[in-house]
């Protein structure tokens, strides 16, 4: 079964049997297609195994300060970042991918840790909510209202802060979010390869329908119209009736671009 459909597969099962680890290297195997995503598992069971201990605090002390997992502040949008084995290998990831990091090796340990898709800056948190982690700057512990002094900080108060971005998100949703920060970094990094992201994104079910719409687009601007277009129509055939001119309006830009 080729990398493709193993994805699909996962990301259409049940929500509980989404492995985050495996979703993730399948992400990253797209972009490198000899990679042995097996191994990479082992890498991850062997962190497990060497950790000596077993509580989120000292899990995150030993990931991100002795083992020296840290946040890429040089090179924020370097699609690396992203790849989880590459994450593994650099031991430099974005905020999604050291917290998906922690969030596995917890995992394997026997912890229940769980994401947390605050917009802006993923973030991990404890089973009752209460205490939160920052994989992204040495795995830093915060509470409620400093989360929410960090969302000020990169929002500004202008924009409300909900205490839902707080809540954990679905495994799905993480593999989502994933894909959404990779395309961005195709597109600040002016790569043009990232039409398979869009795919791999749009095999991903109940996503918004702006959201498909969004992936539709990125299609249609690394040149594949034809794809774009099909997306496109069939979005319109469910859209409310102020959305849908606009989407055949769009997919008829990229059918005027077609030779």
């Amino acid at each position: 079964m080729d990398i493709t459909q193993q994805f699909t597969d996962l990301v259409q099962g049940p929500e509980g049997n989404i492995r985050l680890d495996r979703g993730a290297l399948l992400i990253a195997a797209h972009a490198q297609p000899d990679l042995d995503i097996e191994a990479q598992l082992t890498k991850l069971d062997r962190i497990a195994d060497e950790c000596p201990y077993h509580n989120p605090p000292a899990l995150a002390q030993h990931l991100f300060v002795t083992l020296g997992f840290s946040g890429n502040t040089s090179s924020y949008n370097d699609p690396r970042n992203s790849y989880l084995d590459q994450v593994l290998d650099r031991r430099l990831g974005i905020p999604i991918t050291l917290s998906l990091l922690m969030i596995e090796i917890s995992r394997r340990l026997g912890m229940d840790l769980y994401g947390i898709g605050m917009p802006g800056h993923f973030l991990v948190s404890t089973a009752d909510g209460r205490v939160f982690y920052d994989p992204f700057h040495e795995g830093k512990q915060l509470n409620a209202e400093q989360c929410r002094e960090m969302f000020y900080r990169m929002h500004g108060t202008q924009v409300p802060f909900l205490a839902a971005m707080l809540l954990p998100v679905s495994s799905r949703a993480v593999l989502s979010r994933m894909l959404t920060n990779l395309l961005q970094s195709f597109r600040l990094s002016y790569q043009i390869e990232g039409a398979w992201a869009a795919r791999l994104h749009l095999r991903i079910p109940n996503l918004p329908l702006m959201l498909r719409a969004q992936l539709a687009n990125a299609l249609g601007e690394t040149g594949n119209f034809t794809e774009a277009i099909s997306v496109l129509q069939a979005l319109a055939q469910e859209a409310p009736p102020d959305l849908r001119d606009l989407l055949h309006s769009k997919a008829q830009h990229f059918a005027s671009r077609l030779n």
